[in-house]
């Protein structure tokens, strides 16, 4: 009787800790879902705010940024922003401030102008940032300023 009441016993702590643990982790799950999703939504908006100020380009050059391909599968998106050699003009969007995927930034070789964008100094990733051969002026931002941390050529 008393094997019989202990192996009772394990089954309902067994049962207790499954009712608490899985809807916690469900609970965990869904919010961890969301906030990937929202943060997709956030790098997405981002990346077509920086594509809405560039202009011209090799023809084609930022075609599949659009919604018919995941932003990761975007010409010259990956763990990196590398739109080398596209000819691209503009401005780089400030929205870049709210990238969270970039090691590397690499705008070389495109027709761009205007400041070097400060944002580039929040993209806490960042380890490789290349914007040589356009038409930046201006200073390197502060938040620039410690290219210890980066490999800067500009």
């Amino acid at each position: 009787m008393e094997k019989s009441f202990l192996k009772k016993q394990r089954i309902f702590q067994i049962e207790f800790l499954l009712c608490i643990f899985i809807p916690t982790f469900l609970s965990i799950s869904i919010k961890l879902a969301f906030a990937l999703a929202l943060g997709n939504e956030t790098e997405k908006l981002a990346l077509l705010a920086l594509k809405g100020q560039l202009a011209g380009g090799s023809p084609g050059a930022l075609n599949s940024w659009n919604d018919s391909f995941h932003f990761c599968d975007w010409e010259g998106v990956r763990c990196a922003l590398k739109l080398v050699g596209l000819k691209l003009a503009g401005i780089i969007s400030p929205s870049i401030r709210s990238l969270t995927f970039p090691r590397e930034a690499i705008f070389f070789d495109n027709i761009l102008k205007g400041n070097i964008p400060m944002e580039f100094g929040h993209l806490r990733r960042l380890r490789f940032l290349n914007l040589s051969h356009n038409n930046l002026q201006g200073q390197l931002p502060v938040e620039l300023t410690n290219c210890s941390t980066y490999k800067c050529s500009i």
